[in-house]
């Protein structure tokens, strides 16, 4: 019974971290506009995972790129408590959230995504992306 389990939670679990938590769609993701090379930067607003606060930022292109860098900062009350960045290569997009994760502190505070991106030597903007669910 345990062997089962535990290979039903080694499969859900990472599926889990992909679907925002209660109210955490109910912000919209903010997006960086107006990129030359055909991508888009968008900051998701942090979700509430079991107490640990998980951002996401995402570059999407519509052809593969050779390299995208993305670096995204989690935001506790406008104060940088995590960051994290990631090249991925001869992708289309490039996904960065639970390594700049963070356990969540007891009372009500506002967490923010901020995500900035880079395709070649072009930068992407900033996005920022907010909850609003008081968690």
């Amino acid at each position: 019974m345990m062997r089962t389990l535990a290979r039903l939670v080694a499969l859900v679990g990472p599926l889990v971290l992909l679907a925002p938590s209660t109210g955490a769609s109910a912000a919209s993701p903010a997006q960086a506009q107006g990129s030359a090379v055909d991508c888009r930067l968008v900051a998701s607003p942090p979700t509430d995972y079991f107490g640990i606060i998980i951002p996401q930022g995402e570059v999407s292109c519509s052809s593969v790129q050779r390299r995208i860098h993305i670096e995204v900062t989690l935001e506790r009350d406008g104060v940088a408590v995590a960051f994290a960045k990631r090249d991925c290569h001869k992708v289309t997009t490039c996904i960065l959230s639970v390594d700049a994760s963070i356990l969540d502190v007891p009372g009500n505070q506002l967490w923010c995504t901020d995500a900035t991106g880079t395709i070649r030597s072009q930068n992407l903007g900033e996005a920022v992306g907010c909850e609003d669910q008081g968690f």
